[in-house]
């Protein structure tokens, strides 16, 4: 897994790996975690492509024990001539599940009346919160009318990840009442008084009045109210998916079928619009029909692009309805050069779908860990555990990389960026993975022993930290 940030005018490769730590007696546990930051000259798919070969082969890492790779959606990543296709050419390419989320969403609302309502409220955002006095006014009038509010401030779109937008939606849609408020007592003041002072006496400068007025009446406008809340009906389900897609330990098989269930959400709420909503909803619903918001997620998502997808078929809910003789093919002509005796691998998947068969409901589990432990263990089924481990390993998305660049920000400061990429990589590796040295038995003194023997001094270790009477 890798994507690049740009960082006081550097390009800025982050590296990560997804691994399964395979233990005796407990479940095994998947990791994801940065190895290293790389400085990048170009950002081309060739350049990338190196530095991953280099990282890796600085670490130890074989690149080509690699099973799958996931990057971003964009041509230098994905092609064949890209990052995919010269790191590791015999490894699976899975695009990003979360930047694929984010695009399907970015296509839907580059509808005129969506973007038009999005430009609204980034504007009514900077319109309270580029003024302390504005935004006291606003705090004054929350307080005034729900005393017990704990949402005063609104919050800014997000640049990146429009599916976190459904925050700042939820924000806006809460405090809607109390905006209009503001506006009218800027536009026409009543008179009335908060917090101790009256309306009339906030005396707004010509500006703030023209701004105020024009924003009122596009608060008030039915084509706005629409667009607003059909965005924040369809957006909510994708928040959680969202979230999902981030976590350390998702699946392939778990990422794709949260990712079905909101296709199939969007689809019901589709064919079932005449007898759910009444008139004034099948109207705004009509118009999010046309969008087409769930042919671009089944675009995005559909079984072309997702990585290794055969592999979920040794899942025991869907094993049941395989066919035996084609799953057989696929499986084997693709994984027979790491599977132990390939030969008898008919064999040994008729005997996996017949237990599978037999398991209750309570006992078919849709988590390969948990399926590893109870299920596939390495003498009965050596074949189905291999594949298993395999699919336990693949990565749906290179968020682990994006998540390092907000370590990167903390690290990299205008006070240090003048840093080294490799001081910068191993101090963005401690800083993220410090917790998890622990699970693997690193204490700190064999981290500063390992730092002694490296950066040899003329004064040992010894003497500096440990022996007092040689001071």
């Amino acid at each position: 897994m890798a994507d690049e940030v740009t960082s006081h005018n550097c390009e800025i490769l982050s590296v990560c790996i997804r691994f399964l730590e395979l233990k005796s007696d407990e479940k095994p546990v998947i990791h994801e975690m940065l190895i290293d930051f790389a400085p990048l000259a170009r950002i081309t798919g060739a350049v990338i492509a190196e530095n991953n070969k280099e990282t890796s082969a600085k670490h130890s890492i074989n690149i080509g024990d690699c099973k799958g790779q996931a990057y971003d959606t964009t041509a230098s990543m994905s092609s064949i001539n890209g990052v995919q296709g010269r790191t590791a050419p015999d490894a699976d390419y899975q695009g990003c599940l979360l930047h694929s989320l984010n695009l399907a969403i970015c296509h839907t609302c580059a509808l005129p009346p969506i973007r038009n309502m999005i430009n609204t409220c980034h504007e009514i955002y900077i319109f309270s919160d580029s003024s302390p006095k504005r935004q006291k006014f606003l705090e004054a009038i929350i307080k005034a009318q729900c005393p017990k509010s704990k949402v005063l401030r609104l919050q800014g779109l997000c640049k990146t990840r429009w599916t976190q937008r459904h925050t700042t939606y939820d924000t806006l849609f809460a405090l809607y009442p109390y905006l209009l408020r503001v506006l009218d007592e800027i536009c026409m003041p009543s008179g009335n008084t908060y917090s101790q002072t009256s309306s009339t006496d906030w005396n707004w400068d010509k500006d703030t009045e023209v701004k105020a007025n024009g924003l009122r009446h596009t608060l008030l406008s039915f084509e706005h109210l629409s667009a607003f809340f059909l965005a924040k009906e369809l957006l909510e389900p994708l928040s959680p998916l969202a979230s999902s897609l981030q976590g350390e330990h998702m699946e392939v098989y778990l990422a794709f079928k949260k990712v079905d269930s909101v296709i199939d959400y969007y689809q019901h709420m589709r064919s079932d619009i005449d007898t759910n909503f009444n008139e004034l909803y099948k109207r705004l619903l009509d118009f999010a029909a046309e969008n087409n918001i769930e042919e671009r997620l089944e675009t995005r998502f559909d079984e072309s692009k997702r990585a290794h997808y055969e592999l979920c078929s040794l899942i025991p809910q869907l094993v049941k309805n395989m066919d035996l003789d084609t799953s057989q093919n696929i499986l084997h002509d693709k994984w027979q050069h790491i599977l132990p005796k390939p030969e008898s691998f008919h064999s040994e998947l008729k005997r996996w779908k017949n237990m599978c068969e037999n398991l209750k409901s309570n006992e078919a589990s849709e988590n390969i860990t948990s399926i590893l432990k109870s299920h596939a263990d390495a003498c009965f089924f050596p074949k189905i555990r291999e594949l298993l481990l395999v699919l336990a390993a693949l990565p749906i998305g290179s968020v682990e990389a994006e998540r390092s660049f907000s370590c990167l920000r903390r690290i990299h400061s205008r006070l240090r960026k003048g840093m080294t990429v490799e001081r910068l990589g191993n101090l963005g590796v401690i800083a993220m993975h410090a917790f998890s040295m622990k699970q693997f038995g690193i204490t700190n003194h064999q981290i500063a022993a390992r730092f002694v023997q490296m950066h040899p001094r003329r004064m040992t270790f010894s003497n500096v930290l440990l022996d007092s009477d040689t001071l």
